[in-house]
């Protein structure tokens, strides 16, 4: 069996239309205010803008949960400490959401 994200990627190489909106749907059903955080700083969401998009309006909705309080500061401290190099574009895409 494959995760959502697996055939994301797999579906989005080869320009496979539903089979994409598919696991895009069950990746997005899966968001939690336990899970976003990391997820928004993921390597998978840095690559593919239609999820961080999700991601950041999950984010957005639910940033005064007491789940993703605690984890932002976590992961921005990660952020700067060069540790995700990729996460660049969530951490803008997050701030403009915010502003």
């Amino acid at each position: 069996m494959c995760s959502p994200k697996s055939m994301y990627r797999l579906a989005d190489k080869y320009d496979m239309k539903d089979l994409k909106a598919l696991a895009r749907t069950d990746i997005q059903s899966k968001i939690t205010a336990q899970n976003v955080v990391p997820e928004l700083f993921s390597t998978f969401a840095s690559r593919y803008p239609d999820i961080r998009d999700h991601l950041v309006d999950f984010y957005v909705t639910h940033c005064h949960h007491p789940d993703v309080i605690t984890a932002m500061p976590v992961w921005i401290a990660k952020v700067v400490r060069g540790e995700l190099p990729h996460a660049e574009e969530a951490l803008n895409d997050i701030l403009r959401a915010l502003a």
